[in-house]
């Protein structure tokens, strides 16, 4: 815990250092959205399988998103692959978007995270997680949400319906920041931040 809270004093520190007044923590990730069918439990009698309809298709495309625990903030890009180009675009995305603010993003160590190819812009700081430890990365809580909310629909036929939909429900992310903050606020994360800005 002492470590961690270092080096969020120390991103602090990095951010006065480049001129930036605000920093954002943000947790970032990618999800794979698609028209292959969502499975999800269903209570039925004892005994009885659940009847679903099932359409097997695969066509697919990403969502890239960043998460602000602290505020609920959030910002997401649908993306049609995963690798070091559409990341690119992403990091230069957010850059954007957070232009006034120094941002650091906290994800996992997906190769093209890492790749020598990529120029990260000035006002972002990749953090990395250790290896596979999805369980402490909040943003996947919001990709179990919005799953979750897909598959109360009914089966998709296409994929530009689908995207439609997955928009819908990043709008309410946006409208409502205390959906974010509820799926996202660990306690252990939210008790650093307020520590380094005593």
């Amino acid at each position: 815990m002492n470590g961690f809270l270092e080096k969020l004093s120390g991103f602090v520190q990095m951010a006065a250092k480049k001129g930036y007044k605000k920093i954002n923590f943000f947790y970032q990730d990618e999800s794979k959205i698609g028209l292959f069918p969502i499975k999800r439990r269903r209570i039925t009698s004892r005994g009885v399988q659940p009847i679903a309809k099932v359409d097997y298709k695969r066509e697919y495309f990403y969502i890239y998103g960043i998460v602000a625990p602290q505020t609920g903030e959030s910002f997401f890009l649908e993306l049609p692959g995963l690798n070091g180009e559409n990341f690119q675009y992403f990091l230069k995305a957010c850059s954007k978007e957070y232009e006034d603010s120094f941002n650091v993003l906290i994800g996992d160590n997906g190769t093209f995270h890492k790749g020598v190819k990529l120029k990260i812009p000035k006002n972002i700081y990749l953090e990395f997680l250790p290896p596979y430890s999805p369980e402490l990365n909040p943003i996947e809580r919001v990709w179990r949400d919005l799953k979750d909310r897909l598959s109360r629909k009914e089966v998709f036929d296409k994929l530009d319906h689908l995207s439609n939909e997955v928009c819908e429900i990043i709008r309410e992310y946006y409208r409502y920041f205390s959906i974010i903050k509820s799926l996202t606020s660990y306690s252990y994360f939210l008790n650093s931040v307020a520590l380094i800005y005593v």
